[in-house]
């Protein structure tokens, strides 16, 4: 049975802003993303399909979320991916979810005494079972999730570069554009 806790309403609007929309419909799924995140929750363990949240909770969690002084819920432009760059070399890229296992074997070839600390990510699991898009590391019984958004699979990459003592703004390069007429944006 779930638990009830205060939270102020700047806290809550925090979580608001915070959730993926269309996904995230409740505070409860917001505030398990972040436990998951920081590795304080297994991302495999839910008491049911809602996070934790009963029925009932996640259709008045919903109507609160959808309420009219909420942002806009239209849908972002889908971020396309055309090529990285970490290290002078150019690596191109179809999808967002092909450059976190690119990221880590390179990073593995260039620190292989760094692999204890880059299999300790919070996106490296010891088993495939529960992953959606599962990439075994190579040398390593480890596995990588692929299957994240890009602002999640950049913050992955940012981590990996982070644990091998890198400053990613100054070695990794995204070119990429948006799905939509929007123009295209070269972000590092």
């Amino acid at each position: 049975m779930p638990s009830t806790i205060e939270i102020s309403d700047e806290l809550f609007e925090a979580i608001r802003a915070d959730a993926e929309p269309f996904f995230e419909i409740t505070p409860d799924m917001v505030l398990r993303r972040w436990a998951v995140d920081r590795g304080l929750l297994d991302q495999n363990r839910r008491e049911d399909g809602f996070g934790g949240a009963s029925s009932n909770s996640v259709v008045s969690a919903a109507r609160v979320l959808r309420s009219p002084t909420m942002r806009s819920t239209h849908k972002k432009p889908k971020r396309i991916i055309e090529w990285f760059r970490l290290f002078d070399a150019q690596i191109p890229t179809r999808a967002w979810r092909e450059m976190l296992p690119k990221v880590i074997h390179i990073l593995l070839g260039k620190h292989p005494e760094k692999s204890d600390h880059l299999c300790a990510l919070s996106c490296v699991y010891r088993s495939s079972a529960g992953l959606t898009k599962p990439q075994h590391i190579p040398g390593t019984t480890f596995y990588l999730e692929t299957n994240y958004s890009a602002e999640y699979t950049l913050k992955h990459a940012y981590e990996m570069l982070r644990t091998c003592g890198y400053k990613p703004e100054e070695v990794l390069i995204v070119k990429e554009h948006y799905a939509s007429k929007d123009a295209v944006n070269l972000k590092g």
